[in-house]
């Protein structure tokens, strides 16, 4: 099993390199933290508590979110139901700080 390694600076936390390989001696003001893996999926970098421990949201797939989105409107036989599928539709065009993906409202043909 291969052994990673993160190098960080020692003031800031901040993320300076990781690899199978660490200097020795480290460069003064580096310290270095045994990690599981590379990159650990799904984790990003917590300068605070010196791991990957944040958990990192999928990116924004809004173009299927919206394809998605005029399928189900398109396929409501009633207005009710094309609103409801705007309104389920809601939370996934939107990014993690609640910022929509498109800022037009959804055109219902007219209908109102």
């Amino acid at each position: 099993m291969t052994i990673w390694y993160a190098v960080f600076d020692e003031k800031d936390g901040r993320l300076v390199s990781q690899g199978t390989v660490i200097a020795d001696p480290l460069p003064e003001g580096l310290a270095v933290v045994e990690i599981p893996e590379q990159n650990p999926e799904g984790f990003a970098w917590n300068p605070q508590t010196r791991a990957f421990d944040v958990p990192v949201k999928p990116p924004l797939n809004v173009v299927d979110e919206l394809e998605a989105l005029v399928a189900r409107i398109e396929a409501a036989s009633t207005i009710e139901e094309a609103k409801v599928a705007a309104a389920e539709s809601k939370g996934k065009l939107e990014d993690e700080k609640g910022v929509g993906a498109i800022d037009a409202p959804v055109d219902l043909g007219g209908i109102v």
